[in-house]
């Protein structure tokens, strides 16, 4: 992919406890504002308290998924913003 590089296995030890925490800040960020968005066009017909819970849950999935690969993104740029 073009958009993605490999980190040397000597760096990917060396991310902080604090990047990972903006890495998964980020992934949360998003699913809230795309399941907020729906619950908006769905009318509010859906308590948007599950949607927070399987945001949280997808988003700590994403972030060792994220982690594990070791290729660095476009969400690795964004944490380094943060």
């Amino acid at each position: 992919m073009g958009h993605t590089r490999r980190i040397k296995h000597a760096k990917r030890k060396s991310l902080g406890y604090y990047f990972k925490f903006k890495v998964f800040a980020i992934y949360f960020v998003i699913l809230v504002a795309i399941f907020a968005w729906i619950d908006y066009y769905a009318d509010e017909i859906f308590n948007l308290a599950p949607f927070i819970l399987v945001s949280l849950l997808t988003a700590i999935i994403a972030t060792i998924i994220h982690i594990r690969s070791g290729k660095k993104s476009e969400v690795d740029d964004l944490a380094e913003k943060l």
